[in-house]
C-alpha cells in the first residue's frame, strides 16, 4: 500500500511538483486523523500534501523551493476576533502615529521626549498624536501639563491603550475651547483637578470633541492604502491570517481592501457601524468573498464603556477610586 501510494506522488510531482516544500518541521494540522507531522508540500499557495519526510519528498520538483525547519513548529495561521486595523506610517511621515504603549515608551519622560521629536518634524498647529499609553506602566495618567512640556506650538492628543480614554495638551483644550465652565458631553467627561480645570485627561465622547477641533491636514487615499498595506504585514508577521474589524466606517473599509491583495492575504471580517447600517446590508448582498477575501458581516452596536479605561459603570466603586463608578453610558439598551 506504502508503495503504491509511492508510486503515486512520484507521478504527482513529475505531473505538477509542489512550489514549496518544508521538511524536519513539528506540523500541527487540527486535524484528529493525523494531528502531527513532519513536512507538507504547497502548491498555488495551498498544502497539497502534509506527511512524513520521505513521503513529501516525492513532491519535489527541479524548481521546487525545500525549506528545513530543524524541529521548528508550524501552526495554522491565527484569527483575530476583534482587532481596529489602523494605517502604520513611517517615523518621517507627517500622518505618523506615535506608538506610545509599554514597549515603546516606559517612562513619562519618555513619553514627552517622543512627542518632542515629533513636533519637530510636524508643521506649527498641525494635530499631533499617539496611541497605547498605559497609566498603570507611566505610574499615573499624563496631563496637559506634562505634553505641554513637549509643545506648545501643536495640539496633541495621546490615546490610552483602551481607546476609550486620551489626554491632551493646553492648547488642543483651547482650540476646542473646553474650560472649567465647559459642561462634560453625553457619555462623556472632561476630568477636571480640585480647582475645577481640565487635567487634559479626555474620557469617552469629550475626546471626540477636542479631536474634531485640532487642525488636521487630510491623508492622501494613497498614503493611507500604504498605510493599511504596513498593518496588513504585520499582521502576517505575527502569524494573524484573519481578521474582524470590530467597527468601522464604509470609505476605511474600501481602503483595507485595496491594500489587501495577492502577497498580503489577510481574510478581512467587516463589521460596519450601526450608522452605516444600511451601506453594511448592501455590501454584504454585493459583496462576493472567496475563501482569500473579503467579508462584510455583524454590525458594531456600541453602548458599554471600558474596564481598563475605568469609564465602565459599575454597581459598585472602583478598587482605586472610592466612590466612583464609572460613566453612564451614552445610551441605553433600550435607546
Amino acid at each position: 500500500m506504502l508503495f503504491t501510494y509511492a508510486i503515486f506522488l512520484t507521478a504527482l510531482a513529475a505531473a505538477d511538483p509542489a512550489d514549496l516544500i518544508v521538511l524536519n518541521a513539528n506540523v500541527l494540522t487540527m486535524d484528529a486523523k493525523l494531528p502531527a507531522a513532519e513536512a507538507f508540500a504547497v502548491r498555488a499557495g495551498k498544502f497539497a500534501s502534509v506527511g512524513s519526510n520521505a513521503e513529501i519528498k516525492l513532491l519535489a520538483g527541479p524548481k521546487t523551493r525545500v525549506l528545513d525547519l530543524g524541529g521548528k513548529t508550524v501552526a495554522p495561521g491565527f484569527i483575530d476576533a476583534h482587532a481596529h486595523p489602523r494605517p502604520i506610517y513611517d517615523e518621517d511621515s507627517l500622518w505618523y502615529d506615535i506608538p506610545a504603549g509599554p514597549d515603546q515608551v516606559k517612562t513619562m519622560q519618555a513619553l514627552i521626549a517622543a512627542i518632542r521629536r515629533k513636533a519637530v518634524k510636524t508643521p506649527k498647529g498641525m494635530l499631533i498624536t499617539g496611541t497605547g499609553y498605559q497609566e498603570t506602566k507611566l505610574g499615573r495618567h499624563p496631563t496637559r501639563q506634562d505634553l505641554d512640556k513637549a509643545t506648545t506650538d501643536h495640539p496633541v492628543l495621546i490615546r490610552h491603550s483602551s481607546g476609550h480614554l486620551s489626554v491632551c495638551n493646553s492648547a488642543a483644550l483651547e482650540i476646542a475651547k473646553v474650560t472649567k465652565n465647559t459642561p462634560d458631553p453625553k457619555g462623556g467627561e472632561f476630568q477636571r483637578d480640585e480647582k475645577g480645570e481640565p487635567t487634559g485627561l479626555l474620557k469617552e465622547r469629550a475626546a471626540g470633541i477636542v479631536r474634531s477641533a485640532a487642525p488636521q491636514q487630510e491623508v492622501p487615499d494613497s498614503d493611507k492604502v500604504a498605510g493599511y498595506r504596513a498593518c496588513l504585514r504585520s499582521f502576517l508577521a505575527n502569524g494573524l491570517t484573519g481578521v474582524h474589524v470590530a467597527g468601522t466606517d464604509p470609505r476605511s473599509a474600501q481602503l483595507m481592501t485595496a491594500a489587501r491583495r495577492k502577497d498580503f492575504p489577510v481574510r478581512l471580517y467587516i463589521m460596519l457601524r450601526e450608522s452605516d447600517i444600511d451601506r453594511a446590508v448592501e455590501l454584504k448582498r454585493t459583496t462576493a468573498a472567496d475563501e482569500w477575501g473579503v467579508r462584510y458581516g455583524a454590525i458594531k452596536s456600541f453602548y458599554g464603556n471600558s474596564l481598563s479605561g475605568q469609564t465602565a459603570w459599575l454597581y459598585e466603586p472602583y478598587a482605586n477610586q472610592a466612590d466612583y463608578f464609572g460613566l453612564p453610558p451614552a445610551r441605553s439598551r433600550a435607546s
